[in-house]
Parts: structure tokens; C-alpha cells; sequence
């Protein structure tokens, strides 16, 4: 079609009847065609999450999310190694001081959690827990640890927490218990969900060979990498927290967390995750692959 553009000096001689109603129906064509193509192209958009931000509370930059299904046997990722790459370089530890203490969006934790799975385990064991307290739920978590250093005796507080001169830090549980609700407020309350961290080891089962506890520990950890990269990814503020030491090592964490001790059941840790604050400067570095590998 071809669409003649012209002053009133320059017109062309009148047209026939026919030849006007012939050029009106292509014009109406054209614009059906046009209309048609633009709805397509919105569907396609929203289908793949590139439209505009949803309307729903949250990070202006956060993006909805969509997720391939469970794929068997080897795919392909389509996904250029340079973008993985600059991926893995802007993954950063964001403190909970750098969160703004504003809820994430429920499909975004989900989300974080569910890229866990994927990271390598060997046996398929799957050792990798995790306990989710987001909002007011965070404390639970918060009063479970600090009820187990109300309990602790005398003689805790004088072995533990101890400064490079000697002198115990704290010097019983209520000391201790002041320090800790202003941190719950000022440090933990700025995050948006905390995440409890569990390795469940593999069960015995007659036959079949038990692997051993290093090799689950580390595939719980490349659980969590794969979470603070999805993270990175959705501009989610991420920390792995080692918690309160005490706490986290000792039986009573692990139970209150539905897991079994006995059987080698361990919490690792705490993922913080939170809305991070905008224009968030946080350098980092990393020493040359020189430095840190050697061909043989």
C-alpha cells in the first residue's frame, strides 16, 4: 500500500466513486491488520515478563518472573556465558543495614527458594532444609534463639563471647539479652524474611550407600548460591547469616526447626533476604585467576 502525502497546490485531479471506496477499504484494512499486530505483540510481552512492573507493593525495578518447567535429560540453556558471567560478578552480601525493612513480594521468595533444588547433590539425596519466617513470623525465630541464652548457667558467659583481653563480652543473660533485642530491632528488623538454613542428612536405608556429611554440606551450599543469584537477579538484597553460633550448633535449634540431631540433622545458618536500598553502592574484588589456579 501506498500512502501519498501533499499539499492543497499540489493535489492530485478528483478521484472516481469507486477508486475512493476501493482506497478507504485498504486503509481500513490496514488498520485492522495494525491493531491486531499491536495486541499480539503486548501478549507476547506480558507472557514473557518483559511488560512494565506490576501495580502490586514493591521494588519499582523488580521484575515478575517466569519459570521454565522441570526439563529431563540434558538442556540446552540458550543463555550467552557473558551475561552468566556478569551475573555471577554483581552477586553481593547486602547486609541487613542496607534493607529497607519493606516486604518482598511472596512470588519472589518463592521464587529465591525455588532455584535451590537445582544445584548439585551427590546420591540425589536433596539435603537441603530451609525454615521460612517472613514479616511478624520472623520472631519465632528471634525469641527461639534468644530463649535458649536466657537458659544458659553462669558458666556459659564466662567461656564464651570472649574479647581478645580476656574479659567475657557479656556477662550473663541479661546482658546479653540487651544486646540482643536492640539488634533484633535494629539489624534483623530492617530484613524482610529470614531464612533458616538446614542440611538433613541422608537417612540410612538397606543397600544403598549413605554419603557422607562434607558432601551434603556442600551441596547446601551451592543450594544457597543458586538462591543469591536468582536474587542478584530480581535486585533482592541477600546475606547468609551464621546466626548466633551457640544457637545454631546446638540440638535444640535443629528441633525447633523439625529436623533430628540424632540422625546428623544441622542448621547452617540464616539466608537474610530484603528489599535493598536504592543506588546501593558495594564494591568488591576478586584476585586473578593467576593466583588461584595452576595447570598441570
Amino acid at each position: 500500500m501506498v500512502v501519498l502525502f501533499g499539499s492543497a497546490a499540489n493535489a492530485a485531479p478528483p478521484v472516481t466513486d469507486a477508486w475512493r471506496e476501493l482506497t478507504i477499504a485498504a486503509l481500513g484494512a490496514a488498520v485492522g491488520v495494525l491493531l491486531t499486530l499491536i495486541v499480539v505483540v503486548v501478549a507476547f510481552l506480558r507472557g514473557n515478563g518483559l511488560s512494565s512492573p506490576s501495580s502490586e507493593p514493591g521494588p519499582a525495578t523488580e521484575q515478575p518472573i517466569k519459570r521454565q518447567g522441570t526439563q529431563r535429560g540434558l538442556p540446552t540453556s540458550g543463555i550467552a556465558p557473558e551475561l552468566l558471567q556478569a551475573l555471577m560478578e554483581a552477586r553481593r552480601s547486602v547486609m541487613p543495614k542496607n534493607m529497607t525493612g519493606n516486604l518482598l513480594r511472596p512470588e519472589h521468595v518463592k521464587a529465591i527458594l525455588a532455584s535451590a533444588p537445582w544445584a548439585p547433590n551427590h546420591g540425589k539425596t536433596e539435603p537441603w532444609r530451609f525454615t521460612v519466617f517472613g514479616g511478624d513470623a520472623k520472631a519465632k525465630l528471634l525469641d527461639w534463639t534468644l530463649k535458649w541464652y536466657r537458659s544458659r548457667p553462669a558458666s556459659f558467659w564466662k567461656e564464651n563471647f570472649v574479647l581478645s583481653s580476656g574479659v567475657p563480652e557479656f556477662a550473663d543473660a541479661e546482658a546479653f539479652s540487651n544486646y540482643y533485642t536492640k539488634a533484633a530491632g535494629d539489624k534483623w528488623g530492617r530484613a524482610s524474611h529470614l531464612v533458616a538454613i538446614s542440611v538433613r542428612r541422608q537417612r540410612p536405608e538397606a543397600g544403598k550407600k549413605q554419603h557422607p556429611e562434607w558432601e551434603e554440606t556442600c551441596a547446601v551450599a551451592c543450594a544457597v548460591q543458586n538462591m543469591h543469584l536468582l536474587a542478584t537477579s530480581l535486585q533482592v538484597g541477600a546475606y547468609w547469616s551464621s546466626w548466633y553460633a551457640h544457637y545454631r550448633a546446638s540440638d535444640e535449634c535443629v528441633r525447633d526447626l523439625g529436623l533430628d540431631p540424632a540422625a546428623g540433622d544441622r542448621c547452617l545458618g540464616v539466608f537474610v533476604l530484603g528489599e535493598q536500598e536504592p543506588n546501593l553502592s558495594n564494591r568488591a574484588s576478586r584476585l586473578p585467576l593467576e593466583q588461584i589456579a595452576t595447570w598441570q
